[in-house]
């Protein structure tokens, strides 16, 4: 749901919203709650700390995260998910 909400948020929303409905949507749970406090906890100790939103992001990914998002790249090095930054 995160992407969700960055994704109405956003000026592209007219164009995304429609393809929601096809999508996996992720929940949140605990297990998702511990990944991402121990993704911040990493990232704080490299002195690499990122907005919350990406982090809880990669706290649910399941499999590749495409994104324009460079800071997911630091986050990759500190967890376990697998992320191609588009340019």
């Amino acid at each position: 749901m995160f992407n969700v909400y960055e994704i109405l948020r956003s000026k592209h929303s007219s164009k995304i919203s429609q393809y929601f409905e096809d999508i996996i949507i992720y929940p949140f749970t605990m297990r998702e709650a511990v990944i991402a406090s121990q993704i911040y906890r990493d990232l704080a100790s490299r002195g690499k700390v990122k907005v919350e939103i990406d982090i809880l992001i990669s706290s649910i990914v399941n499999e590749t995260l495409i994104t324009y998002d460079k800071d997911f790249y630091d986050i990759s090095k500190v967890s376990k998910i697998n992320v191609e930054i588009l340019d």
